[in-house]
């Protein structure tokens, strides 16, 4: 069976058709555009039977061509940035985006159990609304650091109607995210230091929790996960730098919330304390300890029954 590897991008998509030894039969670059999209799917007929490969396919360019894909039963699988770059600097050939497009058909080739993307209805509305709030929090920040140090009085009008717009448009999305937790998974708001924005965020990053096979998985992917170092007599875990990190900051808030209401944590916190562990270090434990309760609650909300495809109207 052939496989498509797909690399996608704001203007154009970039495709390398690849047979099961990994030689390269075709590659071609396609607009992203309906026009192009048609000629992809023509374009890629005559090699059927085959597994499309595709790295990043949630962003929000490949939208209208991910739609329509799935529309036509074709399973997409998603590739791990990660992997494709790893394929790049052990064959040393540079950066280009035909060769990416062999290596996301090959990082599949050397991992063929990698499960299809299932995105449900409310995902993407769900991860425009967590990033937007998020996004304009931050602009709220920097609008109230202007108006604490400007003095012309034309300037803090002006920053303070900003300012009050933003609150207003923040507590909007807060409660678009709120409506949207309690419909798809009201369990996640019965953890410890979950409130409806920090679940929106957990629903929104982690998608379908299937693709993850087990529970190190999921904390590795919110970069949760040490990552071991040795060398020689030498062993210690360093601070995974990866993963996503928009997961890996609802994991911090949840444990600063938890150290001031769970008495359980806060136990936790003095032993270690005690042990001769930094805070820095305390709190990355935790935050790997929440990423694996979370894991298992999302996984049964949404192993054991349907994705819910719920949205607000």
């Amino acid at each position: 069976m052939q496989v498509v590897g797909l690399d996608p991008h704001p203007n154009e998509h970039v495709a390398a058709i690849l047979d099961p030894t990994g030689k390269v039969l075709e590659h071609c670059s396609f607009p992203n555009t309906p026009k192009g999209l048609d000629a992809f799917l023509q374009w890629i007929v005559p090699f059927s039977p085959f597994r499309l490969a595709v790295e990043g396919p949630s962003q929000p360019f490949f939208a209208p061509w991910l739609a329509v894909i799935l529309a036509e039963d074709i399973p997409i699988i998603p590739i791990p940035i990660q992997e494709v770059s790893l394929l790049r600097r052990s064959r040393a050939r540079g950066k280009r985006d035909t060769l990416d497009a062999s290596l996301i058909a090959q990082a599949f080739l050397n991992s063929p159990d990698l499960p299809p993307l299932n995105l449900p209805s409310w995902l993407r509305p769900l991860q425009e609304l967590s990033r937007t709030r998020k996004a304009l929090v931050e602009d709220l920040k920097a609008y109230k650091m202007r108006l604490e140090y400007r003095q012309h009085p034309s300037v803090k009008t002006a920053l303070t109607h900003m300012v009050e717009a933003l609150k207003e448009e923040v507590k909007c999305l807060e409660r678009e995210i709120k409506l949207m937790v309690q419909q798809i998974a009201p369990e996640l708001l019965a953890i410890c230091g979950v409130g409806p924005v920090l679940a929106g965020t957990l629903l929104a990053e982690s998608g379908d929790i299937g693709r993850f096979p087990g529970e190190d998985n999921f904390a590795c992917y919110c970069g949760a996960a040490p990552i071991p170092w040795e060398s020689g007599i030498g062993k210690r875990v360093r601070v995974n730098p990866g993963g996503n990190r928009r997961l890996n900051a609802a994991l911090y808030l949840i444990a600063l919330t938890r150290l001031r209401v769970d008495a359980q944590t806060r136990r936790f916190w003095e032993r270690k304390i005690s042990e001769g562990k930094t805070k820095r270090e305390v709190l990355r434990v935790l935050k790997t300890y929440l990423a694996r309760e979370i894991y298992h609650v999302l996984k049964s909300i949404f192993v054991t029954l349907p994705l819910p495809e719920r949205v607000p109207v």
